[in-house]
């Protein structure tokens, strides 16, 4: 069993390199970076992205795309925040 974020993200790594098309191992891949450094805007933002772009044309991944686009859009926010303080 995984026990951190870091181990999670690496397990949907090594997923998403096995099986490139599966939607669902970029959408936990990006979960799991995020968690692991959650200050790490630029690769979370990353990450969600590439989601988006594997999965927008999935008919199964709508609600989850919409999702990322718009926790992408509170990442940018976010690391906007972070840069003026």
């Amino acid at each position: 069993m995984l026990r951190c974020s870091h181990c999670a993200a690496a397990a949907f790594k090594a997923a998403l390199k096995a099986k490139p098309k599966k939607y669902l191992a970029s959408y936990n891949y990006a979960v799991a970076v995020e968690s692991s450094n959650p200050d790490n805007y630029t690769r979370s933002i990353q990450v969600c992205e590439d989601f988006i772009k594997l999965a927008k044309k999935n008919p199964k991944a709508k609600t989850s795309v919409a999702n990322a686009q718009q926790h992408v859009k509170e990442l940018k926010e976010a690391a906007e925040q972070a840069d003026l303080n």
